[in-house]
């Protein structure tokens, strides 16, 4: 069964996973009129852009050709049935839920009055209540009974938002894990309960769900964190195992195997891990996790086996890319099918060390945050753009860690405080 449905002529859905589309007010030949939609969030997402563009950069006849800004078109979407994803069910209900709860919290919340009110290409502050050391853990206290404290991000660009809660998610580690969410409804950061004993709970150790079976506890998160947006899980790899949160039902499980530098969950497909393991083919793996066996099988193979190297999966695309990392540029992404296109090299040395990549929520590009500079890489015309006049409003002594907000269409970022970044780029266009 195919993952990926005509929404306008209803090919390939099948009676009972239907989406029922009300008031596409679309002229024919318009991108919407045959655009093929994945997921009820995709539809909404990519239907509020396309509104955007109709509306702020369009010329219009009526107005002697020039943009209307305050035009709606009306766009309502609806899911009724159940949706089936080519690996996994999905339920459509709970694309409903979400797509409802986003809808409950917009213009209500400060995070999203701040994001709405932002002017492309520039930043904004969440002013928010926060725990203590929020983004330290601490291991004890040195001989002047100092606390002894480590930084749980650097080295990473992991962090997730989870739009049917709204929450932002962070699995850090230094030594120890530190599972931290910021809560758009409250504004406030906390800590949750990791998978083991040795979790951090307010600089305490506290009781987990299982034993650790790290073999060290040096290391960095890397991009070994997940999240599937549509079922609400959190996914983290370590110490050979992977483990699943389930934000819903508040409970830790685990799996066998995972990655040694990246996971990205891609719809569609599943889990995907990255394993840059060292052979003779100078190549490295990339495997999907079955969910009903919990167990992982081979995809394909990527022309690189570099440690700290970043991926990153593009909702609008439908495509994950993936950046080499040591002593390499080389660039790829990975389709649906699990096709591997080399793409052009990055034009700057980059591993996760340093940089940070996203998928900005408005033009589908990816971004490359690179210490005081941002770049931009369209991936379908395989060009780089070096973001002029673009200011980072950390300092060198801080490792933010971000994740994209669809539905505010911005980049969000925490350390010392809660930064939000909005691209300066035109909407996503479907085809382009």
């Amino acid at each position: 069964m195919s993952s990926s449905w005509d929404l306008v002529s209803g090919e390939g859905i099948p009676p009972r996973a239907r989406v029922r589309v009300h008031s596409m007010f679309l002229l024919p030949g318009e991108p919407l009129s045959r655009e093929i939609f994945d997921t009820v969030l995709e539809a909404r997402v990519l239907t509020e852009q396309w509104r955007q563009e109709y509306n702020r950069l369009r010329p219009h006849q009526c107005v002697r050709s020039r943009r209307v800004i305050h035009m709606e078109l009306g766009l309502r979407i609806v899911a009724l049935l159940g949706i089936v994803a080519a690996v996994s069910s999905v339920n459509a209900r709970e694309l409903e839920d979400i797509a409802a709860a986003v809808a409950k919290r917009k213009s209500k919340t400060e995070l999203s009055k701040i994001a709405l009110s932002m002017n492309p290409g520039t930043w904004a502050e969440v002013k928010c209540k926060r725990p203590k050391s929020l983004m330290a853990v601490t291991t004890g206290k040195t001989a002047s009974g100092k606390r002894r404290g480590y930084h749980i991000a650097g080295w990473t660009d992991d962090g997730h938002w989870d739009s049917r809660t709204g929450q932002f998610l962070y699995m850090g580690f230094r030594k120890r894990l530190k599972f931290i969410a910021y809560s758009e409804t409250d504004n406030e950061w906390r800590v949750i309960p990791g998978p083991f004993g040795w979790d951090t709970i307010n600089g305490e150790p506290g009781k987990g769900t299982f034993e650790d079976t790290r073999r060290t506890h040096f290391g960095h998160v890397y991009g070994k964190n997940a999240h599937d947006r549509a079922k609400g899980a959190f996914y983290h790899c370590i110490g050979g195992h992977s483990y699943r949160y389930s934000l819903a039902e508040k409970v830790w499980t685990r799996f066998r195997g995972g990655s040694g530098m990246s996971m990205e969950f891609f719809p569609g497909l599943g889990l995907m891990s990255h394993n840059p393991v060292k052979n003779k083919k100078g190549v490295g793996r990339l495997a999907i996790l079955d969910e009903e066996t919990k167990t992982w099988a081979a995809l394909a193979e990527v022309p690189f086996t570099q440690h700290h190297a970043m991926a990153r999966y593009n909702p609008h695309l439908k495509e994950m890319l993936l950046i080499a990392g040591n002593n390499s540029t080389a660039v790829v992404k990975v389709d649906a099918k699990g096709t591997v296109t080399r793409l052009k090299d990055v034009p700057f040395p980059i591993t996760i060390r340093h940089g940070k990549l996203l998928v900005d929520p408005v033009s589908g590009r990816y971004l490359i945050f690179l210490g005081k500079e941002l770049h931009d890489f369209d991936s379908v015309k395989n060009e780089y753009r070096k973001v002029e006049g673009y200011k980072a409003p950390w300092s060198k002594y801080e490792m933010p860690v971000p994740a994209a907000i669809p539905e505010y269409e911005v980049v969000m970022f925490i350390d010392r405080k809660l930064m939000l970044y909005k691209h300066d780029a035109p909407p996503f266009a479907p085809g382009r």
